[in-house]
């Protein structure tokens, strides 16, 4: 039997080896284009990077420009953990719902699609811990058209707590990237 010193050694070791594995294969997966969601915005599980253009109803990865109010927001309330986007954040996770020629209205009650209703799309005054919101950035008016190149990202799994377009507003097609759910971790 090996002295209780030298087992320490051997599965601290074995420990360091395992993690760096771990590591690389973390890395060499992100470098592939798989991406990891264990949010509630979307199904939690492992997606991959499309080469296809977003269309309505896909899910899409995206950053929250630096420029836009919520980011700041996002980083102070971790809201999204640090990651690879220019502004230091990681990239959102959410449902493409409607984009250029769509009509739209919303109202701090809820958002319209093309007259249909989105699904707990009410604006909420407050985050899940009780600290207030600051005003939408959409506008709260009828019915307007989504300007061409801009687009109306949503939560998709049937919450009205997400971090989504009610808040920071409308987001340009340029930075969508189209991902497909290719395993489902059913958490």
């Amino acid at each position: 039997m090996l002295p209780m010193k030298l087992r320490k050694v051997l599965a601290a070791s074995s420990l360091v080896i395992i993690l760096s594995d771990l590591a690389i294969a973390a890395e060499y997966f992100y470098n592939e284009g798989y991406r990891f969601n264990f949010t509630k915005s979307a199904p939690i599980g492992l997606y991959r990077i499309s080469e296809e253009k977003p269309q309505k109803g896909d899910w899409v990865v995206f950053c929250l420009a630096s420029s836009n109010p919520f980011s700041v927001l996002a980083k102070e309330r971790k809201y999204l953990g640090q990651g690879s986007c220019p502004n230091g954040l990681k990239p959102l996770l959410k449902r493409l719902v409607a984009g250029t020629g769509d009509y739209i209205a919303a109202t701090p009650q809820y958002i319209r699609v093309n007259r249909h209703f989105l699904a707990y799309s009410a604006w909420r005054a407050a985050d899940s811990r009780g600290r207030p919101m600051p005003e939408s950035l959409l506008i709260w008016n009828n019915w307007s058209i989504i300007k061409p190149g801009m687009c109306l990202v949503m939560s998709g799994l049937n919450m009205n707590t997400g971090f989504d377009s009610r808040y920071f507003g409308l987001i340009d097609e340029i930075y969508l990237l189209k991902v497909e759910l290719i395993l489902n971790f059913y958490l």
